[in-house]
């Protein structure tokens, strides 16, 4: 027996997702007769796996069948896929993102945004009108109205053969969760893993839905619980800032991008080149450093969008690592 993912099976929604009972005074599995939870976010356990295999960049070790032995696995789990967003979509990543410049961070107004990403969320106003809201932070365990989707907007530069910035553009991205079928071959040999990805088939074109509460919907927040966790690494800000306090400027971080293999992506080497800049203000070349070259070989010079459905990739099949999720 080789373990199989479980989260493609409705009834174990539970393992995944923290989805307490949607009505009062009620206790899961003793007097709950209603099929309907509460989606408030990953179980821990799903938000430790995201973690370690988006921090290491690789997956996590899978205890096999025997010491040497060979296999193919075919399960249904979830998969993010990054796409240029449409002219729409643009406009609001751009008005959210000048709403975020415009607040003070503590004592810090952002000058330069380099990277901005968030959930789109929505605020229900008085007229029962609803308003799209940036979540930009690691959401708290509790309901919210959020989407399977998350927008990236950074500052890409391009470089010439000495290291001079020629130009900068801004780019766009937007990703969304989907159900696919991972077909992939495990290889153990005496405590080495090798996993091969044959293929990736989508069930369809539409993303998964969001985990609200319906009585089918604990396949959905299972879902949407691994999303939540890979989202929480991703959102956030890299600016160059002010402190309006002493009136110096700073490289401001507020993302947990940081924690993540993606913070190698050539996408983010203008963030470090202002940096330097701000730093060395004579010095125009962006020398890299020897830690900044590390994370860029642990990324490979990747982009963002390619990294990012990586990680996707490496969070959903080490979610095998933990046998109560198979």
């Amino acid at each position: 027996m080789v373990n199989n993912l479980a989260i493609h099976n409705n009834s174990k929604g539970t393992r995944f997702s923290s989805s307490p009972p949607n009505l009062n005074n009620t206790i899961r599995g003793f007097n709950d007769t209603e099929v309907c939870r509460n989606f408030t976010g990953p179980r821990t356990i799903v938000q430790l796996l995201a973690t370690a295999a988006g921090s290491s960049g690789e997956i996590l070790s899978i205890h096999p069948p025997a010491d040497r032995s060979e296999f193919d696995l075919r399960f249904d789990g979830p998969y993010i896929r990054c796409n240029k967003p449409n002219a729409s979509a643009v406009v609001l990543i751009d008005d959210l993102l000048s709403q975020r410049m415009d607040t003070l961070q503590g004592s810090l107004k952002e000058i330069t945004s380099s990277y901005y990403s968030f959930v789109p969320g929505f605020e229900v106003l008085p007229d029962g009108t609803r308003k799209v809201v940036a979540l930009d932070k690691p959401r708290p365990q509790m309901p919210v109205n959020a989407t399977n989707e998350l927008f990236i907007t950074f500052l890409r530069a391009t470089k010439d053969e000495i290291g001079n910035v020629t130009s900068v553009e801004r780019h766009y991205s937007a990703c969304r969760l989907f159900n696919v079928t991972f077909d992939i071959t495990l290889q153990f040999d005496r405590g080495i893993q090798s996993i091969r990805n044959n293929s990736i088939t989508f069930h369809g074109n539409d993303p998964v839905p969001y985990g609200d509460p319906h009585p089918t919907g604990m396949g959905a927040q299972a879902y949407g619980s691994v999303f939540w966790a890979i989202a929480d690494g991703i959102v956030g800000s890299m600016s160059l800032s002010l402190d309006t306090a002493t009136e110096t400027k700073l490289g401001f971080i507020d993302t947990r991008l940081s924690h993540t293999a993606l913070l190698g992506s050539d996408d983010l080497d203008y963030f470090f080149w202002l940096n330097q800049r701000n730093i060395y203000p004579i010095d125009t070349n962006y020398l890299l450093g020897k830690q900044r070259l590390q994370d860029k070989a642990l990324a490979r010079n990747r982009t963002l969008d390619i990294l990012l459905e990586e990680l996707s990739f490496n969070v959903t099949v080490s979610l095998l690592h933990n046998t109560e999720l198979t």
